[in-house]
């Protein structure tokens, strides 16, 4: 995934910064979903990823703003996260 580091597609990045974040790299994970996020701040799952890179940072605030950003933005559109982010938002 470290090809898709200087990609100017926004869903590449992503890809890379949610491999860094399963391989707990993270820093650089978090640098780059913010980048991603704002670059395309309309995509739930951006800011679900985020959200969870927040969590792991053990940063809550922002953990559940992310999250919480998520679910505003899928609305009533399906979306895969849905149960686990409000499972994750409870335990919050």
């Amino acid at each position: 995934s470290k090809r898709f580091r200087n990609s100017d597609i926004p869903e590449y990045k992503d890809t890379y910064a949610w491999a860094e974040y399963k391989a707990g790299n993270l820093d650089d994970a978090l640098k780059e979903m913010i980048e991603v996020t704002n670059i395309k701040p309309m995509q739930p799952i951006f800011h679900y990823h985020l959200g969870m890179i927040y969590l792991a940072k053990k940063n809550k605030p922002m953990a559940r703003k992310e999250l919480n950003n998520a679910l505003e933005l899928a609305g009533n559109h399906p979306f895969s996260k849905t149960g686990e982010i409000k499972k994750t938002l409870k335990n919050l």
